[in-house]
This record gives C-alpha cells, structure tokens and sequence, in this order.
C-alpha cells in the first residue's frame, strides 16, 4: 500500500487505461448485442435431431451408398439419415401446369422421423396430406392414384418439349399418416414409400439429402464429413450445418473486434504493469534482502507484488463494469433498444483482467526471487 501511495502514477494510468477500453467495450458489446437480438431470426431448423446436412446432386444412388458408408466411418459422426426425394403429378395431366407432389424414399427408421407412422415395414408406403400454406400449391395424393415420375424436357423459354411418362400406382392400403418437420424444419408431405415399395434407382430425377449426427466432443466432425463425401461423390456436394437462430454476420464481426480489440489494450496494460513491477523490484534490490534476513517470509513479499498489481487492475475494473453499463444503458436509450447489460463482455473483460493480474504476478516472482538472495546485501 505504501509503494502505491509513494508512486501511484502507474497504477493511475492502469486504472486510467483498464476503465476507458472496457468500459467502452461493454457499453458498446451491449449495444450491439442489442441490435444483433433485434436481427437474428429463428431458421426453425432443430439442431438437436441433426448437427449437419450433406446435399449429394447426383441421382446416382452407387455415389448415395458409397457417402453413407464413407460419413459413417468418419471420425465424430453417431448416426447418418439418408433421404432421397423426388416430385410426380397425377398421370394423365399435362406436366407443365399440373400441380406436383413431393415423393420421399427412405428406410423405416429414417420415415418414422419425418412423419407420425403407426408401423413401418420395408415394402410400406404412406401418404401424408400437404397442410398449410403450400396445400393449394401441391397435388393432393391419395391411395389408389396414379403417378407420373416421368423425366420431362423443357425448351428455351420453359415450355415443355418432350415428356417421356413413367408411371407408378399409391399402394390402395398405403394409410394417411400425419408429416412431421425434419431437422431443416420443413414439413414432410406427399408420399413416403420404403425402397422396396418404390424403386428411387428408377426415377429420373432425385435429389439425395443426409442428415447426420455428431458427437460435440469431436470439433472437426463437420471437415471430416466434409471429406468422406467429397472423396465419395465428387466437388458437388454442399453441407451445411443446423442452427436454430441467424444472426447478421456484420455485427458479429464487429462484437469479434470490440473484444479484441479490447483484450490488446488490457494486454498493453499488462505488458507496462509487468515493466515497472520489474523496475521497481531492481530499484528495491538491497531492501528486500534487508527484510529476508531480518526474518521476512518470501511469501509475504511474494503476495505484496501481487496486491500491488491487484489493487489497480480490480479498480479499473470495478469503475469500468459501472461506467460501461451506464454508458450502454444510455446508447440504448438514444437507439430505442430494450435494457439489458451483455453479461458474456462483462464476463470475458473481467476474467482477463483476473488472468492479467496472475501474469504479472508470475513474471515478477523470478526476479523477486532473485533480488532477496543475501548477495543483495554487498556494497562497495
């Protein structure tokens, strides 16, 4: 305490610098956070079910079992759900102005994820009833109809040239069944058939999706799989990974940047906190040998070097968190923004300052150990 009182221009610049870059930092990562909160959206997507979805353009169903087993062996991956769809419009309508319905082919164990069924066998086919807005814009599937999958070809300016039908009957017995949303968040409609009852290999067009499962605890899960499908498919594959909410990449960018920006200045602080604990370690050289051959314990001395790095940087800290909310609360109030303090800067600010302190510490305690040696007490 007497050390700071007898040079206290250190420890004032250290309060000074600590409270001016953090409290900005808080008031600003508020205010921004704020904005952010008021931007992000809800995607409807439910990572929990799925962590990553691999689009396969391919209608190759060889490429579609080869990126299955390849992403099933990848490191990080529990489970993949392999999902092929396609569109059919009633047979005998013309194809350019027939409404479509969507056409889903999956195992039983990967259906019974995308719509209510009350048991499932391979050789199944369901029907679920397109609700919602998009009802008016899809054909209504019934058991006993007859559907085209045929492969169309259309001309320059979207008419149809060519048609080639390839037709297939809904199963009369193939029961209605309630769809239910998959991890993207859109609602499965139309028919879901089980590989033996509809044969994906003979439609035209396809479109392969997986929806895998991850372990948490394998941070590159994602570039793994990436990989595998890559290697099985070829470069046209897109994988994506779930998220539940979409918040502007800009102001994530720029929070990323308060913090760092932040945490350069705190490491400046403690870069001239630990030259000048230094300087005065040296300055106090005969001193410190005095007191440890009077009998001082080091762990005395050793504890007086960190409240004398203590005592400025909490300060500063205490003064910042005040200023800092203050401050956001105002730029809240100017940008018609709900209340709120952003608990993770303050957080992340202050644990760095308690990092800082530590530091210092333990870059001072070589020299203070060196400087009590009784070699310290020698004088010409």
């Amino acid at each position: 305490m007497r050390r700071l009182q007898l040079d206290s221009g250190t420890a004032a610049r250290a309060v000074g610098g600590i409270t001016i870059a953090v409290a900005g930092s808080i008031a600003l990562a508020g205010l921004f956070g704020a904005v952010a909160e008021q931007e992000s959206e809800e995607t409807g997507m439910d990572p929990s079910r799925a962590q990553l979805t691999v689009f396969l353009n391919t209608s190759n169903s060889e490429h579609g079992d080869a990126a299955l087993a390849r992403m099933s062996d990848s490191p990080g991956v529990r489970s993949v759900l392999t999902v092929i769809r396609s569109s059919a419009f009633e047979a005998g309508k013309d194809p350019e102005g027939a409404p479509h319905a969507g056409v889903t082919v999956a195992d039983c164990a990967t259906l019974q994820e995308l719509a209510a069924l009350p048991a499932c066998e391979n050789g199944d086919a369901f029907v679920a009833p397109a609700t919602g807005e998009t009802a008016q814009y899809v054909a209504d599937v019934k058991p006993g109809m007859r559907l085209d999958f045929g492969d169309t070809e259309y001309g320059p300016e979207g008419q149809v040239k060519s048609h080639t039908p390839l037709l297939w009957t809904v199963p009369e017995d193939a029961p209605q069944v309630k769809g239910l949303r998959n991890p993207m968040g859109s609602l499965t409609d139309g028919v879901l058939a089980t590989p033996a009852a509809l044969d994906a290999d003979r439609l035209p067009s396809t479109a392969t999706r997986l929806f895998v499962r991850t372990d948490p605890a394998e941070p590159d899960a994602a570039e793994y799989v990436r990989n595998a499908a890559t290697a099985a498919v070829g470069p046209e594959v897109y994988v994506m990974a779930l998220t539940s909410e979409r918040s502007s990449a800009e102001l994530a960018m720029i929070q990323r940047g308060l913090y760092v920006g932040a945490v350069g200045v705190l490491l400046l602080i403690g870069a001239s906190m630990i030259v000048s604990t230094l300087e005065q370690l040296r300055e106090r050289k005969r001193l410190l040998s005095v007191l440890v051959a009077f009998g001082t314990r080091r762990s005395t001395l050793a504890w007086s070097v960190w409240w004398q790095t203590a005592l400025p940087v909490l300060l500063g800290l205490a003064l910042a968190a005040l200023t800092g909310a203050g401050l956001g609360a105002v730029l809240l109030r100017i940008a018609d923004l709900p209340m709120g303090v952003d608990w993770a800067a303050l957080g992340l600010l202050t644990s760095l300052g308690g990092a800082l302190i530590v530091l210092v510490t333990l870059l001072s305690l070589p020299v203070l150990w060196r400087l009590m040696r009784p070699n310290g007490l020698r004088t010409e």
